[in-house]
């Protein structure tokens, strides 16, 4: 083995043939760019664009402060307790029970003869209790028969009916369906 060895030495010797080493000097020039652009953005940021932003910043600075001079602390705090005193209505609004719904169903379902005197709404009890005042007993028992046609009434009770001389005066208790308050 070691002939032939010595007969390829040989044979490049006298051919004179060289490796060509292209690859390493490829790459380290490529390197070299790689890092002439970092070293340029780098420089970059820290001589153009920090200087640039930190007077955008000093500027933006002297602008609040001001404004800090023309409001003054008195303005600040009633500014700070009005926003407080929103926030505070709008998680109020937020977890507040919409009866709506249920006064624009009383007011599609009562007759025009009738008129109430009190409306009391009881959302412990879940019920509803309504007074008032019908021309007769007709008109009072088509309104009971209306009040038990809502979807957001459950059981509708007359508790007393009299004659008065506006007419007859009633009490009804309603007991409010599961979709009265939503």
């Amino acid at each position: 083995m070691p002939e032939i060895r010595n007969v390829l030495e040989d044979q490049l010797r006298k051919s004179g043939a060289r490796l060509p080493a292209r690859f390493p000097w490829q790459l380290l020039i490529f390197s070299l760019a790689i890092l002439g652009v970092t070293l340029a953005s780098y420089f970059g940021m820290v001589f153009g664009l920090m200087p640039y932003l930190n007077s955008q910043l000093n500027g933006v600075n002297a602008q609040i402060d001001n404004l800090e001079k023309t409001v003054n602390k008195q303005q600040q705090e009633n500014l700070i307790n009005l926003y407080s005193q929103l926030t505070n209505i709008q998680d109020l609004l937020g977890s507040h029970v919409a009866s709506s719904a249920l006064f624009d169903d009383l007011e599609k379902n009562t007759y025009s003869q009738i008129y109430y005197t009190r409306l009391s709404l009881s959302l412990i009890e879940n019920k509803l209790e309504i007074q008032g005042i019908a021309p007769n007993f007709n008109v009072l028992s088509q309104q009971l028969d209306s009040f038990k046609k809502s979807p957001l009434l459950g059981n509708v009770l007359l508790e007393s009916a009299k004659s008065t001389t506006d007419g007859i005066s009633f009490l009804i208790q309603a007991v409010l369906g599961p979709n009265a308050l939503k």
